[in-house]
């Protein structure tokens, strides 16, 4: 019952993914802070402009950190922003909504016990040129905080069908490929690459 409820609010948070970009930022930042009001140990969801060569750019990054129990971080990511062409609620809309229940079940009072942080973070500018990515990483390395960053997980064009997650050859390296495969036969589902 709980799968469907997940499901029914994804598709609800798809239809209503704004076309904009600027409401993508307030949209995001709007269903992050709603999870936020109902996770254990919550840190605030923040705006983190996008600024590069001394210019910021009109959207910000949205940033959801939660807590854990060492300094060491997995960035779970996906892109807010989308091409000029078309509506983009599939690229990076299903991203999104994706990170939000990720954002949600590692947030909750049920999740495993990590050993590293999670922070989900929801990039803006990413088809202008990774702009967003570029920004994030050169505030950490400022700080001196990137060598705190131990993986980032890209949640990058979901579709499913009934039974099937299609995916694509995207230069994901063979253990990818093969995690990928691993997921597919323990939930028993069809993977189909394009």
């Amino acid at each position: 019952a709980n799968d469907t409820v997940v499901t029914k609010e994804m598709h609800s948070d798809l239809v209503a993914f704004p076309v904009d970009d600027t409401d993508r930022m307030r949209f995001v930042y709007r269903i992050f802070s709603e999870v936020a009001s109902e996770i254990k140990n919550p840190v605030s969801v923040m705006l983190d402009e996008v600024l590069l060569s001394g210019r910021i750019y009109p959207v910000a990054n949205v940033v959801a950190p939660l807590p854990g129990p060492s300094d060491s971080v997995i960035v779970v990511g996906a892109h807010l922003d989308k091409v000029d062409s078309g509506d983009g609620k599939i690229d990076d809309g299903t991203g999104c909504v994706v990170a939000k229940q990720l954002y949600r079940y590692f947030g909750g009072a049920d999740a495993p016990v990590l050993e590293h942080r999670l922070v989900f973070v929801n990039f803006a500018h990413e088809e202008d040129g990774l702009l967003g990515s570029r920004s994030y990483v050169n505030k950490l390395r400022s700080a001196g905080m990137l060598g705190a960053i131990k993986a980032m997980i890209n949640l990058e064009v979901f579709a499913v069908t009934d039974d099937r997650l299609f995916t694509w050859r995207n230069g994901a390296t063979s253990s990818m490929d093969e995690l990928a495969i691993q997921v597919k036969n323990e939930l028993n589902i069809n993977l189909i690459s394009r």
